[in-house]
């Protein structure tokens, strides 16, 4: 969650600071015909997207978190490219937000790029913030612990289910 909330202020700072340079929307002919001035101002906001920052920003998180949690990229085994589809799950729904945005006439590709991009970027480095790289492979899916806190032992080894090595021995 702190992942999603840092990606989440990172991408409005960078999306705040590029609508400074304004680009006029493709409907923009439209609004000013209607004369509604809240919707004029808003005509000048259309680079970058934030629909697909916002969701890149989202999804990228969720799918550098999965891609860590089953060990994709720190650990090669067979049938990864099914366990691949499932980890780039995610990005497939903030790409089909992200390509829909052309139809309403509210955004151009270009601005849909920058957003999806800058969305991308602040996702993962959100996510490299808080957990550690999801290519260790003793330590891949596991949160990074600040303020002197001790580090659990990797999810992968022995050590790190206790009760099932005490069972074994005992069995032993």
């Amino acid at each position: 969650m702190l992942s999603l909330l840092e990606g989440w202020a990172l991408t409005t700072g960078f999306k705040q600071w590029m609508n400074l340079v304004g680009r006029y929307r493709p409907d923009f002919q439209d609004r000013l015909a209607r004369g509604d001035s809240s919707e004029i101002d808003d005509g000048h906001n259309s680079y970058p997207s934030g629909h697909a920052a916002y969701m890149f920003v989202a999804m990228a998180v969720v799918a550098w978190y999965i891609t860590s949690l089953c060990g994709l990229l720190a650990r090669p085994a067979r049938f990864n490219f099914p366990l691949a589809l499932v980890c780039i799950s995610p990005l497939v729904l903030s790409t089909f937000v992200a390509v829909t945005r052309p139809a309403d006439h509210k955004h151009h590709f270009s601005d849909i790029n920058a957003g999806s991009f800058i969305g991308l970027a602040c996702g993962t480095f959100a996510f490299l913030l808080n957990f550690h790289s999801p290519f260790d492979a003793r330590k891949s899916g596991q949160p990074k612990l600040r303020g002197g806190a001790p580090e659990p032992p990797p999810r992968h080894t022995p050590a790190a289910y206790p009760s099932l090595v005490h069972s074994s021995q005992a069995d032993s």
